[in-house]
């Protein structure tokens, strides 16, 4: 009697491996994972600049940047203001730079309070309840899971900190 395993035998641990494997892959989905770091880093910068705004107003009486909506066109002034004034970490650029142009917008209302808002891009996040809201960080729908982009028909699928 030979001891040993059938090619046969071989074949079907391997496919039985082969689509387990496929499964889990397709299961932890890296791409959508990818989104997720994403979304998580743009929510820690909305909150940290939301927090920036909000205690340069306290110390100085007006918001940083010019004109009431701050978006990425016045982060050269407005960012820079408040990391001068000590209300945003010295190293912020450093860390959140290369989120500064994706999808992220700051507005602030005095009448409302600051909202800075990004379009997420994983799933997870726009079927979060927080992200309902239109650009201008107000209430826009009641599901936003499926819109994406700018052009969003129901004007919404924005994460808002405020």
């Amino acid at each position: 009697m030979k001891k040993g395993f059938t090619l046969v035998e071989l074949l079907i641990v391997i496919g039985i491996l082969g689509a387990l494997a496929v499964g889990l892959f397709l299961a932890l989905d890296p791409l959508e994972q990818t989104k997720k770091a994403a979304d998580a880093a743009k929510k820690s910068i909305s909150t940290q600049i939301v927090r920036g705004v909000n205690a340069y107003y306290a110390s100085y009486g007006s918001f940083p940047g010019v004109g009431g909506w701050l978006n990425t066109a016045a982060l050269p002034n407005a960012i820079p203001t408040m990391i001068a004034a000590g209300e945003l970490n010295a190293n912020f650029l450093n860390t959140a730079g290369q989120y500064m142009t994706s999808n992220v917008m700051y507005m602030y209302r005095p009448a409302t309070g600051v909202s800075v808002c990004f379009n997420p891009q994983s799933k997870a996040a726009r079927a979060e309840p927080n992200s309902r809201n239109n650009i201008y960080g107000g209430l826009a729908g009641t599901d936003c899971s499926a819109a994406v982009g700018y052009n969003d028909p129901a004007g919404c699928a924005y994460w808002c900190a405020r």
